[in-house]
């Protein structure tokens, strides 16, 4: 568990980037952290027609892993990446990515540097839709579909710091 105070405002520097929100998943609290543009990667979600296990809409880690163990570069990128002295990066699930326009790229109290603002584009989620298509986040107007796994598209690192535990 981190021994930092976990701030409450979108946008503030904390663990290495930038907190998001707060989220539950299995069981315990975690703040989720955006890498800024040091996160900033692009290129094709992984293999068209390959099914993968990265299904999940909300653990965007254990996608990201299993996008790698398919032979996804973006999501090999993305876990080689070492930010802020943090090495733990990952490609957000849906629902992250969604945590993650909705708490930064609407934030009114978050104004980014022009380095660390989001491009008004698509980003990649982890999350698999179909063996040839996986789920993308609009950071124009917040909407979600998804496009064909071959597609060039950003996606941005996150990375999550355990806030309780109640195992």
């Amino acid at each position: 568990m981190s021994n930092q105070q976990i701030p409450t405002i979108p946008g503030t520097p904390f663990a290495g980037g930038f907190f998001i929100a707060r989220f539950h998943l299995d069981g315990q609290e975690y703040a989720l952290i955006d890498s800024g543009s040091a996160g900033e990667l692009s290129g094709e979600w992984g293999e068209y027609g390959q099914d993968t296990a990265a299904t999940h809409i909300s653990d965007g880690l254990k996608n990201t892993s299993a996008m790698a163990e398919a032979g996804s570069e973006l999501a090999k990128h993305a876990r080689e990446l070492n930010i802020g002295g943090f090495s733990d990066w990952y490609i957000p699930s849906q629902h992250e990515i969604a945590l993650q326009f909705f708490s930064l790229r609407t934030a009114p109290a978050y104004q980014p540097a022009e380095a660390n603002a989001f491009a008004r584009d698509w980003y990649w989620s982890s999350t698999q839709f179909s063996p040839y298509n996986a789920w993308v986040q609009d950071f124009d107007d917040g909407s979600q579909h998804n496009d064909p796994k071959v597609y060039e598209n950003r996606a941005r690192a996150v990375r999550r710091e355990l806030i309780t535990s109640s195992i």
